[in-house]
């Protein structure tokens, strides 16, 4: 890569790949930006910055929006048996706890036969609100529309990630009315960042939906990219300049970086919640962002 003039890494999602990548980055002298959060990657690397949003911050979010917005007493999460998953489930079980809430958390079975046993003894613990964190796009159209038949569940909120045209094509009906962890506001109050990402993408298919991942893509480009024409090919330069932002307007909301921390996120909660209402995402908490 520094043979063919590399100046600036856009990474992968993925932790190793994210690793290595970090890894290959510190030693080349070259500013690596990520949407990944695991500490293994940036591992103290003053060339690494991150721009994902961490599960604590999700989960307080989460549990604010449910027991303060929707008055939920009871809440039913449901998660993968990844570490990740277990992680984005605890971060968001503590603070529903805080906040005086009764949680049943529910590890989905590896074996997806086990889905409808599941969903039977969530629904008999009568939820005033289910969480699920889970990545499997299939598996949740298939839990949304089983939990859809069964009836006698609330609409579940669903991880960034479902927040996607693949999700909601497949679950269909069954997600109507269904939230959506979600990190633009949609409308005019959009920041000119993210309603330069809406424009460009309708530009190319009007029916496409922003999800985090095009946030991310974006806000990682266009923040190297300004790192690149303030610090020039100087990769301390560079840092510098990513290290002075302070509430950078991105497409995914604002970002902040210090010379201690170079996870944009900690400082503004860029959250809002949407929910699918006839066939469409609309944010319908901006959580006073």
């Amino acid at each position: 890569m520094r043979y063919i003039g590399c100046v600036v890494l856009v990474g992968a999602l993925s932790v190793p790949h994210s690793i290595r990548a970090a890894v290959w980055a510190e030693a080349s002298g070259v500013v690596y930006a990520t949407a990944n959060n695991n500490p293994l990657v940036g591992g103290g690397r003053r060339h690494v910055f991150h721009i994902g949003v961490p599960s604590e911050i999700t989960g307080a979010a989460v549990a604010r929006f449910l027991v303060e917005e929707q008055g939920a007493r009871r809440v039913g999460l449901l998660h993968a048996g990844n570490e990740f998953q277990v992680h984005a489930a605890a971060c968001t079980a503590a603070p529903l706890s805080g906040r005086g809430a009764e949680v049943l958390q529910l590890e989905l079975d590896t074996d997806p036969d086990g889905d409808r046993a599941t969903l039977d003894r969530l629904r008999n613990w009568r939820p005033d609100a289910v969480m699920i964190y889970d990545s499997d796009t299939a598996r949740q159209v298939r839990l949304t529309q089983m939990a859809h038949s069964l009836s006698g569940l609330p609409p579940f909120v669903h991880a960034r990630g479902m927040l996607c045209h693949e999700f909601r094509a497949g679950a269909g009906s069954a997600a109507e009315g269904h939230f959506f962890v979600d990190m633009f506001l949609r409308d005019q109050r959009a920041s000119a960042e993210e309603q330069a990402l809406h424009q460009r993408m309708a530009t190319v298919d009007s029916h496409l939906t922003a999800t985090a991942s095009h946030a991310f893509g974006w806000d990682e480009l266009r923040l190297l990219a300004e790192a690149y024409q303030t610090g020039g090919p100087d990769s301390q330069a560079q840092i510098a300049t990513l290290e002075g932002l302070r509430a950078y307007p991105g497409a995914g909301g604002p970002l902040t970086f210090t010379a201690e921390d170079h996870n944009g996120r900690w400082t503004q909660d860029p959250t809002t919640i949407a929910q699918l209402v006839g066939g469409q995402f609309v944010v319908v908490s901006t959580m006073d962002r």
